[in-house]
């Protein structure tokens, strides 16, 4: 009998948990990231202005790594903002451009055939009689046909190739990428030429300075001569 109200009982607390408990709360969802002002201003004082990162940093006195990442996430962000606009616009100038290169291609193409030149000429003649006596005007008809061969126009290329060009542009094929190098104070160390760097610029201080020379002993010779 115990075992059987103790399991009475263990049902009986579970029961009242089960309804004590609370539901779980669904988890937050990430807030997603949006740029500062700060971060707005150091986009327009790279990408518009066209600052380096390196001068950025000096102004800022934060790392130029650190700026990169964050112009980087703003460009990132514009993207997303504007994202469906932008690549449907791009599709519809990629598709028209790709239909002007086609029509480059049909013209340069027969830009390559022989031309054909046809002429016609006509001399009238005497007027003919027929047999109830009206008159007929007659005509001499003269037909030439002449071919002249062709090596195409270069126009057509020209064309062609500026709207690859255009094509680029509007994908960002030909983007150039900004790397940002970090140096060491062990740099003027390195190896240049057999030389390190520091021992080139003291080679290129001692050359300007031995034409310095050079030029301050030809004025005095020339004030003394005179």
């Amino acid at each position: 009998m115990a075992k059987k109200s103790h399991s009475k009982l263990t049902k009986e607390k579970l029961a009242d948990l089960s309804r004590r408990a609370k539901p779980r709360a669904s988890p937050k969802k990430p807030k997603l990231w949006e740029p500062s002002d700060r971060d707005f201003q150091w986009y327009i004082d790279t990408r518009i202005l066209g600052r380096t990162f390196a001068w950025m940093a000096q102004e800022t006195g934060l790392s130029a790594p650190t700026i990169c990442i964050k112009v980087k996430k703003v460009e990132e962000w514009l993207k997303n903002q504007h994202k469906p606009t932008v690549m449907e616009w791009r599709d519809v100038q990629t598709r028209e451009l790709q239909h002007i290169k086609a029509e480059c291609w049909r013209a340069w193409e027969r830009s390559c055939g022989d031309a054909v030149t046809e002429t016609t000429k006509e001399t009238p003649t005497e007027a003919a009689k027929l047999e109830d006596g009206e008159e007929v005007l007659t005509a001499l008809v003269e037909r030439t046909r002449r071919t002249e061969k062709q090596v195409g126009d270069p126009r057509f290329i020209e064309l062609i190739l500026k709207v690859m060009r255009d094509i680029r542009d509007i994908w960002g094929v030909d983007r150039p990428t900004e790397v940002v190098v970090h140096t060491t104070p062990y740099d003027d160390l390195l190896p240049v030429g057999g030389k390190t760097r520091l021992q080139a610029k003291e080679d290129q201080l001692r050359a300007e300075l031995a034409k310095v020379e050079a030029r301050k002993r030809e004025q005095e010779k020339g004030s003394v001569a005179s």
